[in-house]
């Protein structure tokens, strides 16, 4: 990922949150091309895919009719995380790319209290 930050992908910062590691990143290139038009966004997670725990969101875009990878964050937490934890980290994700695409004006998210409540 640092090999290509940058170039084809764009590491998203995040504060620190004691018990939580996560590694976000957006397509560049995919995020250029959005940040002048409407955006509608999808954002959706998976659980329990692994055996390290990590659970995965993906926000996603449509472009020319495809849907289209725009966002990635995976994500664990220990016992030592904050209620509210996960919330707060996709709270900073959108908040980064609302900047980036500040027209977006939909958003989809399912049963995940934390996507919805971000």
């Amino acid at each position: 990922l640092e090999q290509w930050d940058g170039e084809q992908v764009e590491t998203i910062p995040l504060p620190d949150e004691d018990g939580v590691s996560v590694i976000a990143f957006a397509f560049k290139e995919i995020v250029e091309r959005l940040n002048t038009g409407v955006v509608e966004l999808g954002l959706d997670s998976t659980f329990k895919t692994n055996s390290a725990g990590w659970e995965m969101y993906g926000i996603l875009t449509e472009v020319n009719g495809q849907a289209m990878p725009l966002v990635t964050v995976l994500i664990t937490t220990t016992a030592a995380a904050q209620p509210g934890a996960k919330q707060r980290v996709l709270e900073s994700v959108l908040r980064w790319l609302h900047l980036r695409c500040p027209n977006t004006r939909f958003s989809l998210s399912d049963k995940d209290t934390a996507e919805i409540n971000a």
